[in-house]
């Protein structure tokens, strides 16, 4: 990768390309269940080689914005994706206006979330019958077979040595 003029490092043709597409998605050039323009499309309207294209179609589906199925293309997705970055999930204005990580998340996607307190207050615990109750478990064994204590040590088989025999 060279350098531009004023020292700037040069932004490669692909970078530049997916760029593009992904801003005519933002703007609404390229709408939800649209077809992303074929390769053989794209290569004509940028003049560069098909693995550029494909190169900028994978920045493209890495921003979770466009699905891509075999042989049938790519697809721009209705809802762009809920992107959790944990700087930003509990930043420190999320939490002095009171709003909730996900609810700063869903709002940051354009989605509505909704809170339902249902109730606040003291309960009773449930009431369960005394056979739910926790109890150790029973030995797993047959009647008339001796069970071996899970303390007691492997046997082993005595060593054999390779040194001459005596």
């Amino acid at each position: 990768m060279g350098t531009a003029v004023g020292g700037e490092r040069a932004v490669p043709r692909y970078v530049q390309i997916a760029e593009e597409i992904v801003q005519q998605i933002r703007a609404g050039v390229l709408k939800p269940g649209e077809m992303v323009p074929s390769e053989s499309e794209l290569v004509d309207r940028y003049g560069v080689s098909g693995g550029t294209i494909r190169k900028a179609m994978v920045e493209v589906r890495a921003s979770g914005l466009v699905e891509t199925r075999h042989g049938k293309g790519s697809i721009v997705k209705d809802r762009p994706p809920v992107r959790h970055r944990s700087s930003d999930r509990f930043r420190r204005s999320h939490r002095q206006s009171g709003k909730a990580a996900y609810l700063a998340e869903s709002a940051q996607s354009g989605a509505t979330a909704k809170v339902s307190v249902l109730y606040i207050g003291p309960m009773e615990a449930p009431r369960m019958p005394p056979s739910d109750w926790a109890s150790p478990p029973a030995p797993r064994c047959s009647p008339g077979v001796a069970s071996t204590s899970a303390t007691a040590p492997p046997s082993r088989p005595p060593r054999r040595t390779s040194r001459g025999m005596s």
